[in-house]
């Protein structure tokens, strides 16, 4: 049975700086609670047995658990989760949401190339959230090959735009697209299955083919590249067909802001539609194909 002591303390010099409780009985196994006057606070600070290592918490702990060193300490604090130090065995971090039931959890599995795997239980989102304070004080937020130095495989920095360096060519016959009226990044592909009303081209639109206005210009955002290629609103105004349309975002730099709310209801041309503006070039060279043959054709009668 364990011993119980009593401390007196009397007299205006006494002073008692921390006061150590164990079992008393010899026994290495207990861990050593420790009572700080400066903060009003017990504190677990290992076992007798193993003097100076990281103190282990059998069964439920309640309790907060403070591992902050003091102001220029340069000292690391670890801790260690799993069957023990020296055994396999999966470890678990739980986020409790009251009621014993679990609001998200990390696993590591127990194996030694076990996965590691995250999961929110419940309805609600996982969010990572960069907030430096102020926007400009924000830094992005990347994934990286541990193996490989400054290999970045996703980031999204601190203006919101999204880089994958390491995505490669693939001949898988589809094409990544994004949407901007929404943000969603998807796939398009051109197979018949996937489509429905299909129809000829109207051929209204080869009477419009020389109103197409091929440009070169400079993006706002990139003044160094000189591109090829069309203007939205200009392709707009042959047909509505020839161009991609968007809520009327705010343009912040040269750049369409989808996340922040519409100017207004209106929908306005934001891109140009490049299988629509293909097909139409297309149908134009056929035409003129035919128009070739026949006058070949003609030749060949003597009629010219």
């Amino acid at each position: 049975m364990a011993e119980f002591r009593k401390i007196l303390v009397s007299g205006s010099n006494a002073e008692i700086n921390e006061l150590y409780a164990s079992s008393m009985t010899g026994n290495t196994g207990g861990n050593v609670v420790v009572w700080n006057f400066a903060d009003k606070r017990f504190y677990t600070t290992g076992s007798y047995a193993d003097a100076g290592t990281s103190p282990t918490f059998p069964g439920d702990y309640e309790g907060d658990l403070d591992l902050t060193v003091a102001s220029g300490d340069g000292t690391a604090r670890q801790i260690f989760i799993g069957k023990d130090r020296n055994t396999l065995g999966a470890a678990r971090l739980v986020f409790s949401t009251g009621s014993n039931n679990t609001g998200f959890e990390i696993l590591r599995e127990g194996s030694v190339n076990g996965d590691t795997i995250m999961e929110q239980h419940g309805t609600g989102d996982v969010q990572i959230v960069l907030n430096g304070g102020t926007t400009s004080n924000i830094n992005s937020f990347k994934v990286q090959r541990a193996d490989i130095a400054n290999v970045t495989l996703f980031e999204v920095d601190s203006s919101g735009k999204i880089f994958m360096p390491q995505l490669t060519n693939i001949a898988a016959g589809v094409s990544l697209t994004f949407n901007t009226s929404n943000g969603q990044l998807g796939f398009s592909t051109s197979t018949r299955r996937v489509k429905t009303d299909i129809k000829p081209l109207d051929k209204h639109l080869l009477t419009q083919f020389d109103k197409l206005n091929p440009v070169t210009f400079k993006y706002i955002a990139d003044s160094t590249t000189v591109e090829g290629g069309f203007i939205a609103e200009e392709v707009a105004e042959i047909d509505p067909i020839l161009a991609r349309w968007s809520p009327n975002f705010v343009i912040e730099n040269g750049q369409m802001v989808p996340h922040k709310p519409p100017i207004n209801d209106d929908i306005v041309p934001s891109n140009i539609s490049d299988r629509a503006i293909l097909a139409m070039i297309v149908a134009k060279i056929q035409e003129l194909d035919t128009k070739i043959n026949e006058l070949k054709q003609l030749k060949q009668d003597g009629s010219i």
